[in-house]
């Protein structure tokens, strides 16, 4: 997205703290895709806001199901 001249980009910065187990998973999941473990962790912070923001129905959590 290209930003115009007197647009200004904000970012946030989020902490998650992450059971060692389920880190390990998060870090193998973000090694076979190809991406970096923090970039992983943007993207599926991303897809999941944005399935449950539309109200989709794709993303189903362990307890749901």
């Amino acid at each position: 997205m290209a930003l115009m001249k007197n647009e200004q980009m904000e970012s946030k910065v989020m902490v998650i703290e992450v059971h060692p187990g389920d880190y390990s998973h998060v870090e193998r999941a973000a090694q076979k895709l190809g991406y970096a473990t923090s970039e992983f962790m943007l993207l599926s912070a991303t897809i999941m806001a944005s399935a449950i923001v539309n109200g989709d129905d794709i993303l189903k959590t362990p307890a749901s199901l």
